[in-house]
């Protein structure tokens, strides 16, 4: 037992209330796989804005390897990302819950989610990597220079050629009619607050810090019983997802190393300083660094342009959640087709998922499963969000002004929709028959659209991996 750890995760100062009981702890655990698993698509989403060859303009040659490192950072970023959900998933499984996969659309309002932060899909600019460094920022390193120096929120809806300001006020009426409420009645605010809120805890920092407490204290009461109740086989060890810093969590200990290494590897803080440390790998090091090196560029040669100009927060079609400001519906049909590939082949890799968390041990099984998603991410996902990031958004009816103005090109990108129905399948010989259709018929879906006239030579590509990961994942017979 790692005595020290323990002792400063049971001091850990909850300034928004001590995790109450199990219920709670696999509640905040839920939440911190949301953001877990959000953050990771925000962060390919960046990725995929970015420009990658000199003859889409903007750029020289040096300049170029400097965009692909960065984007190269971005996914490297976002895989961690997602080994923080998978280590989550493994707390959860140990406290006797389950992988928690489900999310809310993109976007969402500020202070939904901790540090009250713009919740979306954006392309790369300087507002995007302030924000992103806000995200990952420990409490306890102060605000570095660059981001105090002005307002970049209402940059994060800028296009080169389309500003957002008027949608953005016109679709946060909901945001304007909470701030009236704040000031007329204060106490109805609050408890709007508490039922809109993921979370109660103000930073990712300090969600964290609470269940690694919630952890280290929960034998102080010996009416509880113990906390770690969960069948280590539903367990997911790091070999099996080629992440292999992924533990499984069967003591308080494994669960403190667990917690402290996604804090470090995020904001590069130990867990319970209380002192500035912000290492230079950390997620908070590099989107510093990277923006430092962005305004470095663009000092230097002002038309430097890194970024296709992609709208941020495309979606294919408004959601039940999508109630929050700053959503651009994809108009083009042939985008807008593409995109729902993307997000059908997402689901499906969910689904996966699902399915390989729920599969207690047998290497076999989960090899299975493992075999099918591991490459979806590369050989599918990756190649429609560098495609979707190309494709038009379609034009809005045009204003008089817009077409005095000329054209204005404006690309769409991933959005990454998720439905109610993503999630765990049950019956493990009727899912991999489910999954096996629908891998299929995204298959079909791939090749027919890339029968289009100027269609991006890719989907064929795509089509063939889908036909690949489906014979592969088939069972036998």
């Amino acid at each position: 037992m790692n005595e020290h750890l323990k002792a400063d995760a049971a001091n850990f100062p909850c300034q928004h209330g001590h995790i109450r009981d199990r219920a709670d702890l696999i509640s905040q655990l839920s939440i911190a796989s949301e953001l877990e698993h959000g953050l990771s698509l925000q962060y390919l989403f960046t990725a995929f804005s970015l420009k990658t060859s000199t003859t889409e303009g903007g750029l020289t040659a040096a300049e170029l390897q400097v965009v692909l490192r960065w984007r190269g950072l971005l996914f490297a970023v976002a895989a961690q990302e997602m080994q923080h959900l998978t280590q989550a998933s493994n707390l959860l499984a140990a406290v006797g819950g389950s992988a928690h996969l489900r999310r809310p659309n993109f976007p969402q309002r500020k202070g939904y989610f901790p540090m009250k932060h713009r919740w979306g899909l954006w392309p790369f600019s300087a507002a995007t990597l302030k924000l992103y460094t806000e995200w990952e920022r420990p409490a306890s390193v102060p605000m570095p220079r660059e981001l105090e120096e002005g307002e970049y929120e209402q940059e994060l809806f800028s296009t080169k050629h389309r500003d957002m300001k008027k949608e953005i006020e016109e679709q946060d009426v909901h945001a304007a009619h909470l701030e009236q409420l704040r000031r007329t009645n204060p106490q109805l605010y609050e408890l709007l607050l508490q039922r809109q809120r993921a979370t109660r805890h103000e930073t990712i920092g300090e969600l964290y810090g609470a269940v690694a407490n919630a952890f280290a204290t929960w034998e102080d009461d010996p009416s509880r019983g113990p906390l770690i109740i969960g069948d280590p086989a539903f367990q997911v060890e790091g070999r099996e997802v080629d992440m292999p810093q992924v533990i499984r969590v069967e003591t308080v200990d494994d669960a403190l190393s667990a917690i402290q290494l996604i804090v470090q590897q995020g904001e590069g803080d130990e867990l319970f300083a209380d002192r500035v440390v912000a290492t230079p790998d950390s997620h908070y090091g590099i989107f510093l660094r990277m923006l430092r090196e962005y305004q470095t560029l663009k000092t230097q040669r002002p038309e430097f342009d890194p970024v296709r100009d992609v709208c941020p927060n495309p979606l294919s079609r408004l959601h039940d959640d999508n109630s929050y400001p700053g959503w651009r519906l994809i108009q083009d049909p042939f985008t807008r087709a593409v995109n729902e590939l993307n997000s059908s082949v997402y689901k499906t890799m969910l689904l996966m998922l699902y399915r390989f968390f729920a599969t207690p041990d047998g290497p076999e099984s989960r090899r299975h499963f493992s075999r099918a998603f591991l490459p979806m991410m590369t050989t599918v996902i990756e190649p429609l969000g560098n495609m979707l990031t190309q494709l038009p958004i379609g034009e809005d009816p045009p204003s008089e002004e817009s077409r005095m103005a000329g054209p204005r090109p404006l690309y769409a990108g991933p959005s990454f929709e998720i439905s109610p129905s993503s999630e765990l399948l049950p019956q493990a010989a009727a899912s991999t028959l489910y999954i096996t259709e629908r891998l299929h018929a995204e298959a079909n879906a791939a090749r027919k659209l890339s029968l289009t006239p100027s269609a991006p030579r890719a989907l064929s590509a795509v089509a063939a991996q889908l036909d690949a990961i489906r014979a592969a994942f088939a069972p036998p017979g």
